[in-house]
């Protein structure tokens, strides 16, 4: 029996369509937590610090307020499985 070709792992890109810094306050998206959990959340308030988006959300499952900025956001809760926050910091650096 032939044997599959492993292909290379491509890390996940933001969707183009729902893009995290068009979002309005009253949406929905999902975040990750401190721990890299993904959590659901609704964005209460939308402000800039230090040049980079931020939202006041406000947790679905335990209904804390937490202030995020927007790279550990999305639309798209595909997007941001297997990711870990450091990683997404570190890429929002370099670009």
């Amino acid at each position: 029996m032939a044997r599959r070709k492993k292909g290379l792992v491509q890390p996940n890109k933001p969707p183009e369509k729902d893009d995290i810094s068009d979002a309005e306050a009253g949406d929905y998206c999902y975040y990750l937590d401190p721990n890299n959990r993904i959590n659901f959340a609704k964005i209460i308030n939308i402000f800039t610090e230090k040049d980079i988006l931020c939202f006041s959300v406000m947790c679905q499952s335990d209904f804390k307020f937490h202030a995020l900025p927007y790279y550990f956001c999305s639309f798209d809760e595909k997007y941001l499985k297997r990711q870990k926050r450091n990683i997404l910091k570190s890429q929002h650096r370099t670009s």
